[in-house]
């Protein structure tokens, strides 16, 4: 397979490589009957990009068989460094995979018959095929790239994610907080826009997703200088947002990016355990207290030790918040009137240690120090506790 890239679209096959290094630091490069495909996936699988070549972008193009190769990318972008110097100097670009085994061949042709040679040799391949919904959408929107080039830029180089929140006539921006312990010190960052500003706007169902910024980036910065519109396409939370472009002549683009799943969805099965937990707790209750109170009718002189009795099991039963100090459990107090459960104070136990000390007066420690009976310690300096030697005496 080759392809002859002319000068006018060298520019765009250029910036191809520079958004796809954001994404990850493989290529994947198939050469098929529809086009030219390069592919990659971000080490985490949380982040996909596609870009179609298709025959009509190429002054040439020739697919003698079908083509899979991996490159890396750094060794792509040591040939597209510097965009605006190609624009310049070069007139055409020679992209050859099968004139080698090894390697990749680009040819650039140069002004003034200078020609530079790259060979980019594969690497390890395997297959990659982005697997996501075309279809199924809840909300679609087609909006400037400039428009959203220029929002983006409101947010500090340090945020990492974004929360996109589709109303009925509006879209919110913001940057996504999790886990601060305290919010008030964090910038929060609001970007409003107005359906009116938008290509297309279609909302069949108020959505919010929350995705990284870089992949984001990554697509506006491909679309810059171009002002092409970007179509975004996206469901609940938990469920892939996709961003393409469609605006270019024989070029189709498309970023997948993963998006956080939906915190209240993801609080149901632990509220479910949470009440069948309860309920679990509270039947338990209950057959202690139908067990007391038929033991208590059968045996009324044993009142005392039925209540003590089910108080031990019913605390026994309850997890054991320490292990190095032993803890007065709560007394069960049942009544005959009602089916109510009271919780008392435990009795006070001499055997029993606290589990906070009582507060102590910090100068009680230095009290002796000011009274009048106070005997000093220190020792007489005329006083000889060890006699001399006979030595020194002589």
């Amino acid at each position: 397979m080759s392809c002859l890239i002319g000068a006018a679209n060298l520019k765009i096959f250029g910036k191809a490589f520079h958004a796809l290094v954001r994404i990850a630091d493989d290529l994947y490069i198939e050469a098929l009957p529809s086009g030219l495909v390069f592919h990659t996936v971000n080490s985490s699988k949380s982040a996909y990009a596609c870009f179609t070549f298709k025959p009509d972008f190429f002054i040439t193009y020739r697919d003698d068989s079908t083509e899979k190769r991996k490159v890396l990318l750094k060794s792509c972008l040591m040939a597209f460094r510097s965009l605006p110097h190609l624009e310049k100097t070069v007139e055409k670009c020679l992209f050859d995979l099968t004139s080698s085994p090894d390697y990749l061949l680009l040819k650039f042709f140069c002004k003034h018959g200078m020609v530079k040679i790259y060979q980019l040799h594969y690497v390890e391949n395997e297959t990659v095929q982005g697997s996501f919904p075309t279809s199924g959408f809840l909300c679609q929107l087609n909006a400037s790239s400039r428009l959203l080039q220029d929002g983006i830029q409101n947010f500090s180089t340090s945020v990492e994610e974004v929360t996109l929140t589709v109303c009925s006539n509006k879209v919110l921006l913001r940057n996504y907080v999790d886990d601060e312990p305290d919010p008030n010190k964090v910038v929060h960052t609001e970007l409003t826009l107005e359906s009116e500003e938008f290509e297309l706007y279609e909302v069949d169902q108020e959505t919010k997703i929350t995705f990284c910024l870089k992949e984001l980036k990554a697509v506006l910065n491909f679309c810059e200088g171009f002002n092409v519109p970007v179509s975004i396409k996206c469901q609940t939370g938990g469920r892939p947002v996709t961003f393409s472009v469609t605006g270019l002549r024989g070029v189709d683009v498309q970023f997948v990016l993963a998006t956080l799943a939906d915190r209240e969805s993801q609080s149901l099965s632990s509220s479910g355990v949470f009440r069948s937990s309860v309920a679990q707790t509270s039947q338990f209750i209950r057959s202690v207290h139908t067990e007391y109170k038929n033991k208590r009718k059968n045996d009324p002189d044993t009142q005392s030790l039925s209540s003590s009795s089910q108080a031990n099991s019913f605390s026994s039963s309850m997890p054991n918040s320490s292990t190095t100090r032993k803890v007065q459990p709560l007394v069960l107090s049942l009544s005959d009137d009602d089916d109510d459960i009271i919780l008392q104070d435990p009795i006070p136990d001499d055997d029993v240690i606290p589990s906070t000390p009582p507060h102590k007066k910090f100068r009680s420690m230095f009290l002796g120090l000011s009274q009048a009976t106070y005997t000093t310690m220190a020792p007489d300096p005329d006083e000889v506790l060890v006699a001399n030697s006979d030595d020194e005496h002589g």
